[in-house]
């Protein structure tokens, strides 16, 4: 590390800084590395000197005056020229890269630096990681991007605020159209990876994102992540020792050696990578559900904008479309799990749906509506009578009085639109997710740590639901209204 380099991170300030101040990325990253030494008595350093002063003013308590007093102790720091030439030696010295300089510098001003920076390395990843993000942005066009986690995403990934911004972060590159390819070890824990999960559904979904896995059997890494963009842009966020984050460090490369060093691992970890997401599931299901066991036992969820599946056995979701018996036997075949009911799970077992509210209330304005995930299904345009709606409805309600596991919340339209999908999930087996209306691009995933992550993600959104929206006695009051405005129009209410 340079002491351009430790400046930047001492006083947390983003390449994008010196990018908007005229500065060239790569050079930038060059100073940083040390590839390429800040030389004295130019005018190039005046203005990062500018920069450097501008931010530290900026902290709650600035940090540079100290650092110079540290490492120029004795020599007269009190007017700004003798502050500016004095950080223009510390950023001009030889050597800088030597291990002796390192120790030094590490030993007087290391130490008291992080002593004034509690979150250690870690908030050093965080501005490198969002550093890579702001590089790509200013490209200003579609690029082929590689994430690689080789243990673990790590704690500092989804620390506050970073979550949020990586979701921001990842949509942006998603709305430039770049395509996104996100390696993850299977030992890593689903709670956390959970926080990218309505993101990395979607974009799956849509063909932006890969989210994939590969088996690590118990390694260990300080490399916590390697990317690269285009081969133009690449970052390392590691650590001295495994488990110690204090000790993270990160770098963010442009010269093509460097960058051709990290590819090369990337490589090797996608020779290891586990294609099990299957895209456009509707229209050719080819049999994949068919051999796979649903256990009792494990979670279930279902977000759909009507209540389609999860509610009715075989015989009466055939009966409900007005599908004949060959039909049927299609459905057996390429789709059990979507006709398995509360009642399939054990009491001990959460069975979770989440509809809505605005679909059902279109939906009953009309003598029938279109399934159009069985329309794509079947090649066929599916419809559900009004009639057999109402029925729908009775059931869930007959379900909440003698199903105490099976818990329902119907949502208003702007509320039900933060999922961004419908989904079922079963378990730890499998779930499919689709995100247009029609059902057209649907992904389906029986990857362990692929389902284990979406099963997270459900369950902490499920709790971002108020309270009052998710209750048993709200959802028993929307469909008690919905029964007797049926009622009121002459249907039957009991099937």
């Amino acid at each position: 590390m340079t002491n351009f380099a430790f400046l930047m991170d001492k006083l947390k300030i983003s390449s994008k800084t010196f990018s908007d101040a005229g500065f060239d990325s790569s050079l930038v990253s060059r100073w940083r590395t040390g590839n390429r030494r800040i030389m004295p008595n130019r005018p190039i350093v005046k203005s990062v000197i500018k920069i450097f002063w501008n931010e530290d003013a900026k902290l709650p308590e600035p940090l540079i005056v100290e650092i110079l007093h540290i490492r120029f102790p004795g020599q007269s720091c009190n007017t700004q020229e003798e502050r500016d030439a004095l950080l223009e030696t510390l950023l001009t010295e030889k050597d800088q890269l030597s291990p002796d300089y390192q120790q030094w510098r590490n030993s007087l001003i290391g130490n008291e630096a992080y002593e004034l920076d509690a979150k250690g390395g870690v908030a050093v990843a965080h501005y490198r990681l969002i550093d890579f993000f702001d590089l790509i942005i200013a490209q200003d066009k579609p690029m082929v991007v590689y994430f690689v986690f080789p243990y673990d995403i790590g704690a500092f990934m989804f620390d506050g605020s970073l979550a949020a911004n990586l979701k921001d972060y990842l949509k942006k590159l998603y709305d430039m159209g770049c395509s996104v390819t996100i390696l993850a070890c299977s030992d890593i824990q689903a709670n956390r990876a959970a926080n990218l999960g309505g993101s990395g559904i979607l974009y799956n979904i849509n063909g932006y994102c890969d989210f994939s896995w590969f088996d690590t059997y118990g390694e260990r890494s300080c490399c916590k992540l390697l990317a690269v963009a285009d081969r133009q842009i690449a970052l390392e966020i590691s650590t001295e020792t495994p488990f110690d984050l204090g000790s993270s460090k990160a770098e963010i490369y442009t010269e093509e050696e460097e960058i051709d060093k990290i590819t090369q691992r990337i490589n090797g970890y996608l020779d290891r990578q586990q294609h099990r997401l299957y895209h456009g599931f509707f229209r050719n299901p080819n049999g994949l559900l068919s051999n796979i066991h649903i256990s009792p036992n494990n979670p279930s969820y279902a977000i759909t904008l009507l209540p389609y599946f999860g509610i009715l056995p075989p015989d009466k979701f055939s009966a409900s479309f007005g599908l004949d018996t060959d039909d049927e036997i299609v459905l057996r075949r390429e789709l059990y799990p979507f006709m398995l009911p509360p009642t399939f799970f054990s009491s001990r077992t959460t069975v979770r749906h989440i509809f809505c509210e605005t679909a059902i209330d279109t939906a009953l304005a009309k003598q029938r509506h279109e399934s159009f995930e069985l329309s794509v299904f079947f090649r066929r345009r599916i419809w559900m009578s009004t009639q057999q709606l109402v029925f729908q409805l009775a059931e869930i309600k007959a379900l909440l009085l003698t199903c105490p596991h099976y818990e329902v919340s119907f949502l208003k339209e702007a509320d039900f639109d933060i999922f961004q999908v419908q989904a079922i999930l079963w378990g730890r087996e499998a779930y499919i997710a689709w995100h247009d209306i029609k059902g057209s691009k649907s992904v389906l995933s029986t990857t362990y740590a692929s389902v284990s992550t979406v099963n997270c993600y459900f369950a902490f959104m499920w709790q971002k639901i108020a309270e009052k929206k998710r209750s048993r006695d709200a959802a028993m009051r929307k469909i008690n209204k919905w029964l007797k405005h049926a009622a009121a129009m002459g249907f039957e209410v009991e099937s």
